[in-house]
């Protein structure tokens, strides 16, 4: 019984996730689309041999590397600017800068 709530559970987070995704790439009126295929991706998932499922789900997660890899290029120099510049603050000053402490009129300090 675990296994199929959370085989359930996992479907409907990755639905959502997925359709969040489409509605931000093509706008509202992608998600009847994007229903449709999710509900011919359930289906024929089920159909087909684990093995295949396994083999597509290793090729898609490898290809989500590839936007990743070139977002980490396009943001290198950006990374670095920031690492040089948190790198350069004195890490072991002391920070004398005063804490603003609010005041309630009938009890004193907050």
């Amino acid at each position: 019984m675990g296994l199929i709530t959370f085989t359930f559970s996992t479907m409907l987070g990755w639905y959502y996730y997925g359709e969040r995704c489409a509605v931000y790439l093509f706008g509202e009126k992608a998600i009847m689309l994007y229903k449709i295929l999710w509900v011919i991706g359930i289906f024929v998932g089920s159909l087909v041999e684990l093995n295949l499922i396994w083999d597509l789900a290793d090729l898609l997660n490898g290809l989500m590397a590839i936007p990743n890899i070139f977002a980490v290029l396009l943001l290198s120099n950006v990374i670095a600017a920031e690492t040089k510049k948190y790198s350069g603050s004195h890490i072991n000053d002391k920070d004398e800068t005063e804490i603003p402490v609010l005041k309630n009129a009938n009890k004193g300090v907050l």
